[in-house]
């Protein structure tokens, strides 16, 4: 089970990348910024998108396994990082706000 929903998750984000790669570097498609409710990019975009992510989610907390004994030296490095990525999520959300309450929105 673990195993398809990895490779259904893995075959949506490609098919992301993959269609987002052509809005990028041709014309022949424009799948991001969607055009607005009800155009078929909305129906194409979000569905992948969260279907992706959700099972990528979906899957790291299937295969969850708590280590008894920590690894002092992956502590050390990856809390620092989970930390920064933590204040830099953070501060980018507090700027939108900012920003939209400035705007009025």
């Amino acid at each position: 089970m673990q195993t398809s929903i990895f490779y259904i998750a893995l075959a949506a984000l490609l098919t992301l990348n993959l269609l987002l790669l052509l809005t990028i570097y041709t014309t022949v498609i424009k799948l991001w910024p969607t055009p607005g409710k009800g155009s078929w990019q909305k129906y194409v975009f979000w569905p992948l998108f969260r279907g992706g992510l959700g099972l990528t989610l979906l899957f790291s907390a299937l295969n969850f396994k708590p280590h008894l004994d920590p690894n002092w030296e992956l502590l050390i490095v990856g809390v620092p990082l989970m930390l920064i990525g933590l204040a830099v999520t953070v501060s980018i959300l507090g700027s939108r706000i900012h920003m939209a309450r400035i705007r009025g929105w």
